[in-house]
């Protein structure tokens, strides 16, 4: 008896072409040719809306209601100095210029007029130049946002043995400590911050610097606890939602869609890459609205709060920059005689199933 509700059988194939982008993972997969029902079609497939495709088999939620609770009750609060405000006459240890005549000052030793420490630089996003917002003042709306345990897809330009056997699967930003990402990310964040925060500019050499501390001046002393002072700020965003949305840089997210064309355009860096089109099992992700009160996304989102394993991602296809297919279907064989009704759905949708979402 067939494992299709359609009666159809995939039918194996050889994907012996692929063996050193997969590696030794294939042991695990099954290799299927694509349901000749369905004709892949690209016109129009990053914009049709998929269905959730939904695993029988329960799982309990990644934890992090409690995490974004705690936030909730202890968010950062706007403390912004109104318009004119005038600061105190009390100054403590205070060495650098005279206090007004009716300041009270504790502490003093000496005066020398060496720079006027009464600017003030407002806080700004430490990631996104384009939020209007410095501290995010809305957590209390993640808790609107619906999770469900979901098989959605991922792109990625890595093929399944840099994914699956080398990185262990998918992991969020907030994660990474290699190198590369340090000089090719964080670096171009982190400058940008300086800028606009402070309008001080930072040159990516001297921020290098200030990280290997190959140069101990003071000014690169300053520059290192700068840096340890936004990388504190972005370790408490990380589990911000609607951020992750505008600017993923450094946060706890993954992000998956239930649109194979989308997962495609994604992976293959807007058009430009082949792409590699994941099937993944994501746990507790929230539900993305495709327009919020807040915010949302069009991309038919639902993001995993930390890593997607390897052992959680059941199937896989290559395509080319445009998305059209360039590989048989791997497709994990424990999944399929797991989850079939999921295995089915997503097997079809990597064949071109455009399936309707059924509306009341």
């Amino acid at each position: 008896m067939s494992f299709f509700s359609s009666a159809y059988k995939p039918k194996s194939t050889s994907g012996d072409e692929h063996s050193n982008e997969i590696g030794w993972a294939i042991t695990q997969f099954e290799v299927f040719a694509m349901n000749p029902k369905f004709k892949y079609e690209l016109s129009g497939g990053k914009h049709h809306p998929y269905p959730q495709i939904t695993p029988i088999t329960p799982h309990e939620y990644t934890p992090i209601d409690m995490m974004t609770q705690q936030l909730i009750d202890s968010m950062w609060k706007r403390a912004e100095p109104a318009a004119g405000a005038v600061r105190g006459g009390v100054q403590i240890g205070r060495r650098d210029k005279p206090a007004a005549p009716d300041a009270l000052q504790i502490g003093r030793r000496e005066q020398p007029a060496v720079r006027d420490t009464t600017a003030y630089s407002p806080h700004v996003n430490v990631t996104n130049p384009h939020s209007k917002s410095g501290f995010p003042e809305d957590w209390a709306y993640m808790k609107q946002i619906p999770r469900t345990n979901a098989i959605t897809f991922r792109g990625d330009s890595r093929g399944p043995a840099q994914v699956l056997t080398a990185s262990g699967g998918f992991s969020p930003p907030s994660s990474r400590t290699d190198r590369y990402y340090l000089e090719n990310v964080i670096s171009g964040f982190f400058i940008d911050y300086m800028q606009r925060r402070y309008k001080r500019t930072v040159t990516k050499a001297d921020f290098l610097a200030s990280i290997d501390q190959t140069i101990t001046s003071g000014n690169a002393k300053k520059l290192l606890v700068d840096y340890l002072m936004w990388r504190k700020i972005t370790q408490g965003e990380q589990f911000h939602l609607g951020n992750m949305l505008s600017q993923e840089c450094l946060k706890g997210y993954i992000s998956t869609s239930r649109n194979p064309h989308l997962a495609s355009y994604f992976g293959s860096r807007f058009n430009k890459v082949p792409a590699w089109v994941y099937v993944t099992l994501v746990h507790g992700g929230y539900v993305v609205p495709a327009s919020g009160e807040k915010w949302g996304t069009m991309e038919q989102e639902i993001a995993q709060w930390g890593p997607i394993v390897a052992a959680d991602i059941v199937g896989f296809r290559k395509t080319d920059p445009w998305g059209t297919p360039l590989s048989p279907i791997y497709m994990r064989r424990s999944f399929r005689k797991k989850e079939p009704k999921a295995f089915e759905a997503a097997f079809n949708m990597l064949s071109g199933e455009r399936p309707t979402i059924a509306t009341t």
